[in-house]
């Protein structure tokens, strides 16, 4: 939800971050990477950040829903009969969210790697379809580890297998 009165969301753009105005009485829907693969394309993820001001407060609500590591995910046949054509191949949802925590793509690159004619999954990730290290990492421990590494100047993946 973004309040009517306070700026603090924003989108990149063509490598620019651009503010987002709220809308009044509006509800805003971040959708996450799984929904544009779903959508075989036609909900799109967008790199998004939060942003405080100075001079007003905000309040910011996140949700988050992930698939179980094991999970394949692939576009729902009746879109991708609609559109034409299947943009997005079947991937295990472990090893897409591996290459993404692993820091080997920047911003929403990692979306990339999911659509058709992208070299697959096994090629970019140390591991192939291997999580083991992230299935028992709490996320508050995961994130107060990976802010501490961020600081010290270490990589995110270090921060999960000392979080467990």
């Amino acid at each position: 939800m973004q309040e009517d009165n306070v700026t603090g969301l924003q989108i990149r753009k063509e490598g620019e971050w651009v503010p987002v105005k709220p809308i009044p009485n509006a509800l805003v829907v971040n959708v996450g990477d799984v929904i544009e693969i779903l959508s075989n394309g036609k909900y799109k993820s967008i790199e998004h950040r939060a942003v405080t001001t100075e001079t007003k407060a905000r309040i910011s609500y996140a949700s988050f829903l992930f698939p179980h590591p094991d999970v394949e995910v692939e576009p729902f046949e009746h879109i991708v009969e609609a559109l034409g054509s299947r943009r997005y191949k079947k991937v295990k949802y472990g090893d897409y969210l591996g290459n993404s925590l692993k820091g080997k793509l920047k911003g929403k690159a990692h979306i990339e790697t999911a659509k058709i004619g992208m070299e697959p999954f096994d090629h970019m990730v140390e591991s192939p379809g291997s999580l083991r290290m992230y299935k028992k990492v709490r996320y508050g421990d995961y994130l107060r580890q990976s802010l501490k590494r961020k600081m010290e100047g270490k990589a995110h993946t270090d921060a999960a297998k000392t979080a467990s």
